[in-house]
């Protein structure tokens, strides 16, 4: 199965995803597409429960190849909450965010070692 993706914001891209593929080009797509902006008229639930509410099993993967701020960030702050909590895996991936480009086998190993 062959499909193609156009984005237009910021610049125009277009991604040909061959079946296998199409995780990365969903990852393109979202990261590519700009920020998501919420309307100033819009409402929102404060009664959905928290991720770890939730019947499932979750994992979080840190990419550690930058090293952490001086200042909190968003990146390190859920990583630090999700290594302190039973309800979450953790692992960590020596590379910068790119981990699917940069790091295929250590991915691919971890996850088949999370199925």
């Amino acid at each position: 199965m062959i499909f193609t993706v156009v984005v237009s914001w910021p610049v125009r891209a277009v991604v040909s995803v061959v079946s296998g593929w199409e995780a990365m080009a969903i990852f393109v797509l979202v990261h590519l597409t700009g920020p998501q902006v919420c309307p100033p008229t819009a409402t929102r639930s404060t009664t959905t429960p928290a991720v770890e509410d939730y019947p499932f099993t979750r994992t979080h993967i840190k990419a550690t190849g930058e090293p952490r701020p001086e200042a909190a960030d968003a990146f390190w702050t859920a990583a630090d909450r999700a290594k302190a909590s039973p309800a979450w895996r953790y692992r960590e991936i020596a590379t910068n965010h790119m981990i699917a480009s940069n790091r295929p086998e250590k991915l691919t190993g971890l996850l088949l070692e999370l199925a």
